[in-house]
């Protein structure tokens, strides 16, 4: 391609549903599109739910099963592949198709969200997540001979591909990020007392909530006083029935539900900071890149998380991650206490805003000599 020419790019992931957080940063980067010059970019997310965004497209009835969705994913991306120089493809999970129809789409580029083999491991128990898990190591090494190069959402998970399958491909992160205009900052409601938001549509292994829950058992007496710790989202049944057993638990831990709009923001303006995943490590991963953190700091909310956030610097000071350790959770909240929701908000956002993320990456597509060669 000429080198003042736009670099077109399609970005299409398939799945069976599209959760919340997908579908809010699919939209934050179809946004930030059109404000990043040199580039043509296209999203296309296909589902089996009815689209509520004009990016999206719903799976026809017929290619429903299980992973027989992928074939129409195929189908779209081999349709389309002659319109783009690049395609960005979120990569399908154990899919045996990739056999059949991934030569054919010789300018793609996979995506990877997870260490995906260790992941289908955790979420799907005994034979089914071997079975899984032993699938997607086969066509995991068969992608790994066909893309042009692999994305990850930290460095950790692309380097991971590279190494795992003894791959000479270029490697890049693409983080998530968040576009700042569509979140407000919180008014500042602090009290005196600790106030903590863990806050998540549905809370998984690697969430952590029971490490938190180990730790507060654990923690001396006085370290409870004036502490609460919002939990915002669905918790499993099993969660539930040990917090609301638990005399200390229920002293500390607050249990709202699923919220949204005027009443989530309610009850993280009282508070003073938000936890981001405590057991990423259970996916096998040391760093993350999540959105609901940068939905904290974009809200002017610090953060404490068990892992590194592969976009912001290691001594930034509204991110802190360690061990899961109630202490240091407590000492970090009464520490960001004197910050403000406005400086937190503006010292992050040259991290965490999805445009640029989009043109860090735009840039090393154009630069990556591999890549200069194929497009």
């Amino acid at each position: 391609m000429k080198e003042n020419a736009s670099l077109r790019v399609l970005h299409l992931s398939c799945s069976r549903i599209l959760s919340t957080g997908q579908r809010n940063q699919l939209r934050f980067e179809v946004n930030a599109a059109p404000h990043i010059e040199g580039v043509e970019w296209t999203t296309l997310a296909i589902h089996d739910d009815a689209p509520t965004n004009d990016f999206e497209i719903r799976t026809p009835p017929i290619f429903r099963a299980v992973i027989i969705r992928y074939v129409f994913g195929w189908w779209v991306m081999i349709k389309r592949r002659g319109q783009y120089d690049i395609i960005i493809n979120r990569h399908f999970t154990f899919d045996p198709f990739v056999m059949l129809f991934g030569w054919f789409v010789n300018n793609r580029i996979s995506l990877h969200h997870s260490k995906e083999i260790q992941e289908l491991r955790l979420i799907r128990k005994g034979w089914r997540g071997r079975l899984a898990s032993s699938l997607e190591k086969w066509s995991g090494y068969i992608n790994s001979r066909q893309v042009v190069a692999a994305l990850g959402v930290t460095r950790e998970i692309a380097l991971y591909e590279k190494q795992l399958y003894k791959s000479e491909i270029p490697v890049y992160q693409y983080p998530n990020g968040i576009e700042s205009e569509s979140v407000k900052t919180l008014d500042d409601k602090r009290s005196p007392g600790i106030n903590i938001a863990f806050a998540c549509g549905r809370f998984t292994q690697w969430h952590g909530l029971d490490r938190l829950l180990d730790n507060l058992e654990a923690a001396s007496e006085g370290s409870l006083s004036g502490v609460r710790i919002h939990v915002l989202g669905h918790v499993s049944e099993d969660i539930r029935s040990r917090i609301t057993a638990s005399a200390r638990a229920t002293e500390v831990i607050v249990l709202h539900g699923h919220k949204s709009g005027d009443d989530y923001r309610a009850v993280l303006e009282a508070c003073d900071i938000g936890l981001g995943s405590l057991a990423m490590d259970r996916q096998g991963l040391m760093e993350g890149a999540t959105l609901k953190v940068r939905e904290y700091l974009a809200l002017g909310l610090p953060v404490y998380a068990s892992h590194y956030d592969t976009s912001l610097p290691r001594d930034f000071p509204y991110y802190s991650f360690g061990t899961v350790d109630f202490a240091n959770i407590v000492e970090f909240a009464s520490q960001s206490k004197r910050f403000s929701r406005g400086d937190v908000r503006s010292k992050s956002i040259p991290f965490i805003e999805k445009a640029g993320t989009m043109s860090a990456l735009i840039h090393w597509l154009r630069c990556e000599p591999s890549l200069r060669r194929s497009i």
